[in-house]
């Protein structure tokens, strides 16, 4: 995984990292309300051993000599030794292990200072257990650690340079502290997080995802567009939108498809619902349709139509009825736009969909509206839940299969296809749907097809203007 694409998983779920990186800084203000505070008292030792002589090298031994038994003087500020008469003397309510807890002692390197630090939940006590535990280190090592065996005093002095002062504040817990940690502590969760449901998540997202499943071509590439939601037909609406060029590459990767075939039928239809097949199929016979050729558009999705909703003509009546003999194919087939657009809608919805999308009747309409246009396309259901589209795409030359970002996983799509397979249709290529793709120069999303089969250039848009001009 490269660096880009780790933001793009960071963009694509920031509201997740968000909510843990609040998450981490309200647990550690929780931390901070619920923690005890504790005050801390300090105080630092000088620890001197006396040369027996007064010549130079004497005193460097014994300024030598301090150095090493500070080390050993820090391990034992926290001993027995030191603490049992500092509980007597306070009458602290603990014992030995427990006070060494809240203890520390630390020396500078290559210094003869020792720096005591006692935590305590009362300021006051805090000071007076720093201050004993100064004393009861000096008593000790002076009177019984470094007592001369021939008697006499002690070589070793241990002094109060700095004794400990009544602390004013808080020491912990920190709110700064806490909040940073919550914040650095929130932000590795989240980007565990996120990385982990990558791992995990085996959506189709990206063009990697669909050649992971399949070897069937991509032949378009459809970016996400909050505005499609107002007005699906955006070929219509807004030609000159980065999404309607995206259909009309689609339609010129189309053009290039199964070139010996007699005709040019094609079934549009997805694994799942609601991955804009529909809308695809719209777009696509809009596009071919503004080249000058003569387009059927038929709504086979006799299950949940909604073509006739989306062009805004009376559905009511239409291809059912025309299956069951009781309308003509000239009654039911409504001329749409200034072009050679026309739609055949749904009409009403059948008990027996699979068995009349396989009829001898439908056979029959299909061969007759090839025969009469340009090019036919069939909008029907997902193949994952019925079989119908299946059946349609023996009927024509193929289907175009709509996946989109983020809906079906890579299993759902591989089992779609078999389907195909299994009943004798054919995948003549993905077209990817709803995708997001940075438009670095413009700052905005954008899609444009540049996802033709290997043996087709569609490396820029005029490319795709240039084939508009082109019969389909």
């Amino acid at each position: 995984m490269t660096l880009l694409d780790f933001l793009h998983l960071v963009q694509r779920s920031w509201r997740s990292l968000v909510v843990i990186v609040i998450l981490g800084i309200t647990a550690g203000i929780a931390v901070t309300v619920a923690v005890p505070p504790l005050y801390q008292a300090q105080s630092e030792l000088f620890v001197s051993v006396l040369a027996r002589g007064d010549d130079t090298s004497q005193v460097v031994q014994g300024s030598s000599a301090a150095q090493q038994k500070v080390t050993s003087y820090v391990e034992v500020v926290r001993s027995a030794s030191v603490l049992q008469p500092v509980i007597e003397e306070l009458h602290l309510d603990t014992d030995v292990e427990s006070l060494a807890d809240r203890i520390s002692a630390t020396s500078p390197a290559n210094s003869v200072l020792i720096d005591i630090s006692v935590l305590d939940e009362q300021p006051r006590r805090a000071e007076r257990i720093a201050a004993a535990v100064s004393q009861s280190l000096a008593h000790v090592v002076t009177t019984e650690l470094e007592r001369p065996s021939e008697g006499g005093p002690s070589l070793v002095g241990i002094k109060v340079i700095q004794p400990p002062a009544l602390p004013k504040t808080a020491a912990s817990p920190n709110l700064a502290k806490n909040l940073a940690l919550g914040v650095v502590g929130g932000l590795a969760l989240g980007v565990a997080f996120v990385l982990l449901r990558h791992l995990l998540d085996n959506r189709v997202r990206s063009r990697e995802d669909v050649e992971s499943v399949t070897s069937t071509p991509i032949l378009g590439d459809i970016a996400l567009d909050p505005a499609a939601k107002a007005s699906s037909l955006i070929v219509q609406t807004d030609p000159r939108n980065p999404g309607a060029e995206a259909f009309r590459a689609l339609r010129t990767n189309v053009q290039f498809v199964d070139l010996g075939g007699t005709r040019r039928a094609f079934t549009i239809t997805s694994a799942l619902p609601s991955e804009g097949k529909s809308t695809t199929a719209a777009n696509l016979a809009l596009a071919l349709a503004e080249t000058g050729a003569k387009v059927a558009l038929v709504d086979a999705d006799l299950r949940r139509p909604r073509i006739a909703d989306m062009l805004g003509v009376e559905g009511s009546v239409g291809l059912t009825d025309l299956l069951i003999g009781h309308a003509e194919l000239d009654d039911v087939l409504v001329p749409w736009g200034l072009g050679g657009l026309r739609v055949l809608p749904s009409g009403s919805i059948p008990p027996n969909p699979s068995e009349l999308l396989a009829s001898e009747a439908m056979l029959q309409l299909v061969e007759s509206l090839t025969r009469d246009h340009d090019a036919v396309i069939i909008d029907a259901p997902p193949l994952l839940p019925v079989t119908d589209a299946a059946i349609l795409s023996r009927l024509t030359n193929g289907a175009l299969v709509v996946s989109a970002a983020g809906r079906a996983t890579r299993p759902q799509l591989r089992s779609a296809l078999e389907t195909l397979d299994n009943i004798g249709g054919r995948a003549l290529g993905i077209v990817l749907t709803m995708r997001r793709r940075k438009d670095r120069a413009a700052g905005a999303y954008y899609a444009y097809s540049g996802d033709a089969p290997r043996h087709i250039s569609t490396d820029a848009p005029d490319r795709g203007r240039r084939a508009a001009d082109e019969p389909a």
